[in-house]
């Protein structure tokens, strides 16, 4: 690499860094014209105290420090390297040349790094920059050596001679001749596209062993599985999160920074804005990071909107394909990337890999096994740890050290694509549906008369999954019963976890779809679209469904299911201030509950005869009431109950001007709410945090809660309810008054954009 090669490097670094020519100048003491002249290659090779002030004013250290100090003396490779030359800058790739160019220096313990990920992720870019960058310490030369072309291992070899500038060898002879030149250089052997001549790596490894101070750099799909091979995982360029529409915080992102580049390449006025961001996002994230998806993609910007673009990417994998000259073939569409892979598997890992495109978010390796109906687990094992080999499918280890097995979204399209052209698709999504459907019937079994957080957590984990199955269940599996009954034990976790609107589609679909008048599905179903849509504030279809589900339950001789109906249609009352109405329902619901020996919901109803004494002023009452409440949720260790009944015993306390106690229990109701991760009531705690920091004279701290809980109630179409929607209408009241005009709204202003984590730090400092 000459003096244009640096030019390259000292660009890069400057880009990295976020310099523009005049700011390095101004740094290092340099002209403008004179870093101007670096970066074009106009000068030669800058002496070695100008690389030196350069490097120190870009911030440059480490191993790619030492790469850039070397570009300065003079080049010693005996051997040319051509390799191939980029036709745009690399992006989003600082850290991985980093680590991996540490590795790779010569002198070293390893002799063979290998590059895997998926097909269009990058990994010839990225080796293409590394040898690039540390060309220079392999003085006796540099083979790049692109096999993508190749069908025989035993041309392997082969090239590599080629590449070196070696002639008349003979495939045969290649490995002799290669060592006998290479046994005591120092060289790099850049090996691209190693996946499907595997059958090569003994070769390979042979040609490591004579060769002491060779050093490989391969490229795949899959390990090579060669003793002493480093592997370094390439994933997608990082994203965005989700919904993210902030400029400044999208831009940052390495998958948008190269979305946005090759837009403009077609479209130079395209640029980010404030109308935009969010459907960028959108597109990244929907494309997975994915390099060669996102450049596919940049490349229809000159004929479609970023709105358009989205849209069709949602249904159209063919979207994503370049011009027909540009690039090798198998990375010309998304499609024929994938298909390479593809058409390296066995039989029985094509069928695993078609199956397990059923799976939205993954999947366990209990959910996986049932789902490939495979009769010996270790083989299923084996087949997942085949495709994973081959990039086609990733794991992940969640927090209690369980693998979660999924594929990249393009990935999954092109393997449901597969699934549906061989029509295997119905007999292997009824299998998803009923494993999620028997993981809601357990589920259910621990949130009836308990709140089990690990089965929340664990249809949490599957929410996708639960989704698709559901679909797949009401629109195409033509058993409407059975749609519902799956749909029916369902509710208690999107109640609990706030997933109020989508439950209550769902529940309404499958109604729709179910045509059995009196079933206990039907009857459970109800329940739960009546508990679900108070929550979001229709108390018309609430009370008419929960009428109906207590009717039909009274009908099918089942009073416990009919007490819950009664208990819930209390709460729609309750929460509308109508105590006269709610009272004697939460009365006949606990003698229900008490006759069963039921004590969960005992708890639930006294909690609700608390609420509706607090209502009515009671306070002595409440407080007793709401005692036993949390006894009983204490004896069966629910903690959701507890959470219900300490925060209310918070606002009692405050109501008594008790603000230890109050301190106390909305302390330890954070505590069960944190366990239980209900958003919904960690922000309507912070408000009762904020009615105890309005009590003991912090008013700046108690508008800053309100304000930001009211972000998450219109996140969750949640609004607060009585008796404590009384409480804080006047405890607001009570703050814009007491404070000069305009105060109010400037502090809760400034609090809307807090997050729940800042909100609840602020108010656990008020309860200490």
């Amino acid at each position: 690499m000459g003096v244009e090669g640096f030019g390259n490097q000292l660009r890069r670094y400057r880009q990295i860094a976020g310099m523009t020519q005049e700011a390095l100048a101004e740094r290092s003491g340099l002209s403008v014209r004179g870093i101007s002249d670096l970066e074009r290659g106009l000068k030669q090779r800058p002496h070695p105290e100008t690389v030196r002030l350069l490097a120190d004013s870009l911030g440059i250290e480490g191993a790619p420090l030492i790469a850039f100090r070397a570009l300065a003396i003079p080049e010693t490779s005996a051997v040319p390297s051509h390799l191939p030359v980029p036709l745009s800058a690399l992006i989003g790739r600082d850290d991985e040349i980093r680590v991996i160019g540490a590795v790779l220096r010569p002198g070293g313990d390893v002799r063979l790094v290998t590059l895997i990920g998926p097909g269009g992720v990058g990994k010839t870019r990225l080796a293409i920059e590394l040898a690039t960058t540390f060309e220079h310490w392999f003085g006796d030369g540099l083979a790049f050596v692109s096999l993508a072309s190749l069908t025989d291992p035993q041309q392997v070899m082969a090239s590599v001679v080629s590449a070196f500038g070696i002639r008349d060898a003979t495939a045969q002879g290649a490995s002799e001749l290669l060592a006998r030149h290479l046994q005591d250089k120092q060289a790099l052997v850049v090996l691209d596209n190693m996946e499907h001549l595997l059958d090569a790596v003994p070769g390979i490894a042979g040609l490591l062993a004579r060769c002491r101070h060779l050093i490989v750099l391969a490229t795949s799909r899959a390990p090579l599985r060669i003793d002493g091979e480093h592997v370094y995982r390439i994933e997608p360029l990082p994203l965005p999160p989700a919904h993210e529409a902030r400029v400044d915080v999208v831009a940052a992102s390495p998958a948008v920074r190269l979305f946005i580049e090759r837009a403009q390449a077609v479209d130079p006025e395209f640029g980010l804005t404030p109308d935009n961001a969010a459907v960028v996002t959108e597109i990244c994230r929907r494309l997975d990071g994915l390099p060669l998806a996102l450049q596919l993609a940049a490349g229809r910007i000159s004929v479609l909107s970023p709105v358009e673009l989205a849209g069709m990417l949602a249904t159209r994998l063919d979207l994503l394909r370049a011009a027909e000259n540009q690039g090798p073939v198998r990375h010309r569409t998304v499609t024929a990337t994938i298909g390479w892979s593809y058409d390296l598997l066995s039989p029985e890992e094509r069928e695993t890999f078609r199956r397990l495109a059923v799976f939205a978010g993954g999947a366990t390796i209990e959910a996986a096994v049932a789902v490939l109906e495979s009769d010996d687990r270790m083989v299923a094992i084996d087949l997942l740890g085949a495709l994973l080999g081959h990039s086609l499918l990733h794991r992940q280890v969640g927090a209690e050290g369980r693998s979660r097995y999924f594929m990249l979204e393009l990935v999954r399209a092109f393997a449901s694509r597969q699934l549906e052209d061989l029509h295997e698709e119905p007999a292997v999504r009824f299998r998803h549906a009923a494993w999620f459907r028997q993981a809601a019937i357990d589920a259910e079994a621990h949130l009836e008369r308990d709140v089990d957080t690990a089965a929340l957590d664990c249809l949490e984990a599957d929410h996708a999954n639960i989704e698709a199955a559901l679909s797949w269940a009401i629109d195409e599996s033509g058993d409407g019963e059975w749609a519902l009954d799956f749909a029916s034990r369902l509710w208690l976790y999107w109640y609990y976890r706030c997933h109020f609107v989508p439950g209550r589609r769902w529940l309404e679909r499958a109604l729709a779809a179910s045509t059995e008048p009196a079933s206990p599905a039907r009857a459970k179903a109800l329940l739960g679209l009546g508990t679900l849509a108070h929550c979001l504030g229709d108390d018309d279809l609430a009370i008419a469904s929960l009428e109906e589900s207590a009717a039909l339950a009274r009908y099918l001789g089942n009073p416990w299911a009919a007490a819950y109906a009664l208990s819930v249609t209390g709460g729609v009352f309750e929460d509308r201030g109508d105590y006269g109405s709610a009272e004697p329902l939460f009365r006949e619901a606990l003698q229900i509950f008490t006759g069963a020996d039921d004590r969960t919901n005992m708890s639930v109803a006294r909690y609700h005869l608390g609420a509706v004494a607090f209502g009515l002023g009671q306070y002595d009452q409440s407080r007793v009431l709401l005692n036993q409440a949390l006894a009983d949720a204490r004896a069966t260790d629910d903690p959701w109950s507890a959470a219900l009944a300490l925060s209310l015993l918070g606002l009692v306390d405050v109501a008594g001007l008790d603000y230890e106690s109050a301190r106390e229990m909305l302390s330890e109701a954070l505590d069960h709410f944190l366990d239980i991760r209900s958003r919904e009531r960690i922000a309507d705690w912070c408000c009762r945090v904020g009615v105890l920091a309005h009590g003991v004279g912090q008013p700046t701290e108690a508008i800053r809660l309100f304000a930001a809980a009211s972000v998450l109630a219109r996140e969750i179409g949640r609004s607060w309810s009585f008796p404590e929607r009384e409480v804080y209408e006047r405890t607001l009241a009570e703050l814009e008054a007491a404070l000069p005009h305009g105060a109010f709204s400037r502090i809760w202003t400034s609090a809307l954009s807090m997050s729940l984590g800042d909100a609840v730090t602020e108010a656990s400092a008020v309860v200490g």
